[in-house]
């Protein structure tokens, strides 16, 4: 499966919980002049020297909250065999649906990217460093884990950090940007003087479509294809620059069986329909490209086509 959404992590229990309670020294948060937290220290392994020196470069002490994802990373930065006692969870929007395990191996490296990707997402949404979404791709084990609400989610397996991307949604849409307009400035510019939407704004609006209307659990395979479209932005970054210049807008995504493909493969091509908004009556602008989800990462299938259709 592909799963595209956020971590998150469990206690499963409230003894797990209070474990992490007792063993957590309190953290220290610094602000800055908006109030905005900047910074978070886990007083772990500092001594009184170094504390005072936080204190007078403007840190304050805070109760342990384990719950806190920002004390739980600075937490585990510093202690991170810890990262196994918890339930790692992916979750859609504040919902888990999944929990995971990370085996084999690169076991420790799969929980320091999943500590990496919780620090992402905790950071203020104007933050360049913010993750809005991640990606994970993974194997149903067939069994099922107990959350501390009660709740089960189905279980996944993760052996490796192929495939684990964190999405720092404002970075990439202002790389994605930069790229367009210096392959074609001049037209870029043109088509922007009279659009409604600023480029980072239609790409945003592109993104957006896919993050929420077609989020989906990742099982199947045209979820597993259409999640994976959704990963890769500078494959979309061609698609934006064209229907920018077009002033159209993403309509809807249609996945359907690919009619030729690979010996054991599971081929699939992605349509992005593009419509002009102010005259829907003209032709959609379809981009299509082929995908293979026959691994746990799935992978493209030749380039990326473009044609006009009615429907």
């Amino acid at each position: 499966m592909f799963f595209i959404g956020l971590v998150g992590y469990d206690f499963g229990t409230e003894a797990r919980r209070d474990s992490f309670k007792q063993q957590m020294p309190p953290a220290m948060y610094r602000f800055d002049e908006y109030h905005n937290l900047v910074d978070v220290v886990s007083q772990a392994e500092l001594d009184e020297g170094q504390i005072a020196d936080y204190l007078r470069r403007g840190y304050r002490p805070v109760p342990v909250d384990p719950y806190n994802p920002l004390q739980m990373v600075a937490y585990l930065e510093k202690r991170p065999d810890e990262a196994r006692s918890l339930i790692w969870t992916l979750n859609l929007e504040l919902t888990p649906v999944y929990s995971i395990e990370p085996i084999g191996g690169f076991a420790d490296r799969v929980y320091a990217q999943l500590v990496t990707m919780l620090k992402g997402q905790s950071q203020a949404e104007g933050n360049e460093a913010y993750v809005e979404r991640v990606s994970l791709p993974a194997v149903l084990s067939g069994q099922s884990v107990r959350l501390f609400s009660g709740q089960e989610v189905s279980q996944l397996l993760a052996d490796g950090t192929r495939g684990m991307y964190s999405w720092e949604t404002k970075r990439l849409i202002d790389r994605a940007v930069a790229v367009a307009a210096t392959a074609t400035p001049a037209t870029a510019a043109a088509g922007a003087e009279d659009f409604r939407d600023t480029p980072q704004e239609a790409l945003r609006k592109t993104l957006n479509k896919l993050y929420y209307e077609y989020r989906n659990l990742g099982i199947t395979s045209p979820d597993r294809a259409l999640n994976f479209a959704a990963t890769n932005i500078f494959q979309l970054k061609e698609i934006f620059l064209q229907t920018f210049k077009k002033k159209k807008t993403l309509d809807r995504i249609d996945v359907v069986k690919s009619p030729y493909c690979r010996v054991d493969s599971d081929c699939w091509d992605v349509l992005m329909k593009f419509l002009d908004p102010e005259n829907t009556t003209r032709a959609y602008s379809v981009y299509r490209f082929a995908l293979d989800v026959s691994d746990k990462m799935p992978v493209s299938l030749g380039p990326l086509v473009e044609y006009s259709s009615t429907r």
